[in-house]
């Protein structure tokens, strides 16, 4: 092989490796989106022992919604205060959890984003749990 014709196959290689990792990165790019889009529309509701309240949390831990039924009517306000506090601390740990799971699903598990937020949520890589 000539000098030309060596440089021009190492040329071609590097290009082809290039090539490989820009392909790489746009598939990394939308998993990401896949993921966060997932991530926006996760939702959890729980529920308090008696049925009484009902809390939907999204993955942030943001409260979309709190439903109180009539039973509720029948509870003094101190208990229905510890009701709806409790049963939305659940609703954003569970969501917080779900989010935990989908994110070890795509990412290795040894991530550190995952690994550190599991043990926060007492499920998860990590945890123990």
């Amino acid at each position: 092989m000539s000098y030309e014709t060596d440089g021009m196959t190492a040329l071609d290689a590097a290009r082809a490796r290039i090539d490989a990792q820009i392909a790489a990165a746009r598939q990394a790019a939308d998993a990401a989106a896949r993921i966060e889009a997932d991530l926006r529309a996760l939702r959890v509701t729980a529920t308090s022992p008696g049925r009484e309240v009902s809390v939907t949390a999204g993955a942030t831990g943001a409260i979309d919604r709190i439903e109180v039924q009539d039973t509720a009517l029948d509870v003094d306000a101190r208990s229905l205060s510890r009701l709806l506090t409790e049963t939305a601390a659940q609703a954003q740990g569970l969501a917080a959890a779900r989010a935990v799971e989908r994110l070890a699903a795509v990412a290795d598990v040894d991530s550190l984003t995952v690994t550190r937020t599991a043990p926060v949520h007492g499920d998860g890589p990590g945890s123990g749990a």
